[in-house]
């Protein structure tokens, strides 16, 4: 009997202790099987980040709007900005035109040069493209080192008054980050030279500095006669500017948002 009363006892403790731990199971952080079946999941997909020097000429803030991805069981939902686009502008240019003649050397210095144009970043902050670009130099910028004689040579030649500017345009082109933050773009546009186009294809050099702008460099070979433009002559003919000659180019950019 007393064995009997015993048994009794120790299942009646038994029964008290798990019904104590379902009634404290959120005490416990416990969870039963039904409500885990209906927890949410959240895995944040690893971005990785543009070059460091890079990244601090784009905005902090236009960064973060690449947010995480939620998962939901099988169901994926994506809220990932597709683009983001950067005005690119100019802080500080300068170039120099030059080339042979029968006699000397000549050059001439560009003064100014404006820029027109956007950066655009991938979605995975890893490809950037410059879009809807347009470089113009001025004509009459171009100053000799000779003197004003062999500038009303220049500008003559250029057709300045009709065609006040020389204009470089394209739609898109890339830019590739190498080691240790040098940057190439190649892009191929069209070039306006005294009032005559002509599709080319331009390679610019360069590197991101420090202070997290970016320095490219143009040197191209260009043809007068590509242009119409007859190469220039000084005392009775007697000197001729050579056919060839070269554009060389300093461009320091900045972002903004």
């Amino acid at each position: 009997m007393k064995m009997f009363i015993l048994k009794i006892m120790l299942l009646a403790g038994i029964a008290t202790l798990v019904l104590y731990r379902c009634q404290n199971a959120d005490k416990d952080n416990v969870k039963p099987l039904s409500t885990l079946k209906e927890s949410k999941a959240h895995i944040v997909i690893a971005i990785q980040p543009p070059p460091p020097t890079f990244r601090r000429i784009l905005n902090e803030a236009t960064l973060n709007n690449i947010e995480s991805s939620s998962f939901r069981g099988d169901e994926q939902l994506m809220t990932v900005d597709k683009k983001i686009v950067m005005d690119c502008y100019l802080t500080k240019a300068n170039g120099l035109i030059y080339g042979n003649s029968t006699l000397y050397e000549w050059a001439s210095d560009i003064n100014e040069i404006r820029f027109k144009g956007f950066l655009e970043v991938g979605e995975d902050t890893l490809n950037y493209h410059f879009k809807d670009a347009e470089l113009i130099i001025p004509v009459k910028s171009i100053v000799s080192k000779d003197g004003q004689i062999v500038d009303q040579k220049t500008y003559k030649a250029l057709k300045a008054d009709l065609n006040p500017e020389i204009i470089y345009s394209f739609k898109q082109a890339k830019l590739e980050i190498g080691h240790p933050d040098s940057v190439t773009v190649i892009s191929k546009g069209k070039l306006l030279i005294a009032g005559n186009t002509k599709t080319v294809s331009v390679v610019a050099r360069g590197k991101i500095l420090k202070n997290g702008k970016l320095h490219l460099q143009v040197c191209e070979k260009l043809k007068m006669t590509d242009f119409k433009i007859k190469p220039p002559t000084l005392l009775l003919g007697t000197i001729k500017a050579d056919n060839d000659l070269m554009l060389d180019l300093n461009l320091i950019f900045s972002l903004s948002k």
